[in-house]
């Protein structure tokens, strides 16, 4: 690890990156056309990290990701773990009805900065959205803060206990089959009683600027000048782990 350099501010910015790995977005198509909530019945995140198994996909209880215009956070939960691509789709590929379409693909990032973690994604270039994809509100790039349920983690791997119900969203976590997840985009009063911190960094945007600068596989080495707004420039150090 590098230790930050302040250029203004006295505080240091670290962001560790947890985990890398490629994403890809499943939808079941919404039968008998278009509705006020789009053509989306089901919206599946597919997480694959890198050098690690298991896969994990999310099953977002909306047919879209949450919007930062509108500070919306969406639950989600972990309903399926499996060791190779296919194995975690072929229940809603077999199921009667619209059948499940692969609607994005790219690559992602999970990453801690401070008392937060973020999750990040770019959509590789070749990647084109079509309407499923913009139906379901999945830009080139996003972020989100990422939280767990506590109470939805086995002992073992359940944080210490605290005063608030949701803690930041670990690859240990995110490892458990019926873990319930939060997605925020954007904040709101009182989020910290509910353990959702008040983040006003730009490390979510910085992750995703430099998913999209490298491609399809980007390396994320380092970000420069990732710093809350009014707080002056500075850089911030990186530290990698295999977690």
């Amino acid at each position: 690890m590098v230790a930050g350099v302040a250029v203004r501010a006295q505080r240091t910015c670290v962001v560790e990156i947890l985990e890398q790995g490629a994403v890809s977005f499943v939808a079941v198509a919404r039968l008998g056309g278009a509705s006020r909530a789009g053509d989306v019945e089901r919206l599946f995140v597919v997480l694959a990290p890198e050098g690690r198994r298991p896969l994990r996909r999310l099953a977002v209880r909306r047919p879209h990701l949450p919007d930062a215009r509108r500070h919306q956070r969406f639950l989600a939960h972990v309903d399926r773990i499996a060791s190779a691509p296919d194995r975690l789709t072929e229940d809603v590929r077999s199921a009667p009805g619209a059948p499940a379409r692969v609607i994005a693909v790219g690559r992602y990032a999970l990453a801690r900065h401070s008392d937060h973690v973020h999750l990040a994604y770019a959509l590789a270039r070749a990647c084109g959205r079509g309407p499923l994809a913009s139906s379901a509100g999945i830009g080139p790039g996003g972020s989100f803060v990422l939280l767990v349920s506590r109470r939805s983690l086995p002992p073992p791997r359940r944080p210490a206990a605290g005063a608030t119900p949701l803690v930041p969203a670990t690859p240990e976590a995110l490892d458990v089959i019926g873990a319930e997840v939060a997605l925020v985009a954007g904040g709101r009063p009182d989020d910290a009683r509910i353990g959702i911190p008040v983040v006003h960094d730009r490390v979510g945007d910085a992750l995703v600027g430099a998913l999209l600068r490298r491609g399809p596989r980007p390396r994320i080495a380092s970000f420069e000048r990732v710093a809350p707004p009014g707080r002056g420039r500075r850089r911030a150090a990186v530290r990698h782990s295999s977690s």
